[in-house]
């Protein structure tokens, strides 16, 4: 089975292709996308132990990931299905970067496309119990966080404020726009 939900953040976006890409976990890698995985330097899990700290500490751990990612590209970013976490760390650097909120709207949006798959690679199926949200990527969502975002000022002043450093930011500008 291929790495799911993997794609070059580039895509949707006026950025710079083959620098940073997002997948849900790769559970199991193809010979292509093993050579992929090979050439990056970084894979940011954002799963286990990062994720008690997003619980604890939010933006400050978002803006580490960040920080990491902006010193570990070319990078590949997942969690479990390649949604929320990696959505929000994908939509906090696209932000950062300039990107326009629609852009990062149909980015997050493609997921949907995948989370079929992504469910049954998780061994996943829905139940009645489950959230009605959870096998789905709405545009909603992304526009809500985006708005939230813009309401504390962009991912630049809030990741700043919160660990990321002015370098860590122009090393993203430097490797993702073009």
């Amino acid at each position: 089975m291929p790495l799911l939900n993997l794609r070059d953040v580039a895509t949707e976006t006026a950025l710079r292709p083959g620098v940073l890409y997002r997948s849900a976990q790769p559970h199991t890698l193809t010979a292509e996308d093993a050579k992929l995985v090979a050439g990056l330097r970084l894979i940011a899990d954002l799963r286990g132990d990062l994720y008690v700290g997003l619980l604890r500490h939010r933006t400050t751990w978002f803006a580490g990931v960040v920080a990491e990612i902006a010193d570990g590209l070319p990078a590949l970013v997942h969690c479990a299905a390649g949604k929320d976490r990696t959505g929000i760390v994908v939509a906090l650097i696209l932000d950062l970067l300039g990107v326009e909120h629609e852009a990062i709207v149909r980015a997050y949006a493609l997921t949907a496309k995948a989370l079929p798959d992504v469910m049954l690679m998780l061994e996943m199926t829905p139940s009645w119990d489950a959230p009605a949200a959870l096998p789905e990527a709405p545009e909603s969502a992304m526009r809500t966080f985006l708005a939230a975002l813009g309401e504390l000022g962009g991912a630049e002043r809030l990741l700043l404020a919160n660990g990321l450093t002015k370098a860590h930011a122009d090393r993203l500008r430097a490797a993702l726009v073009p």
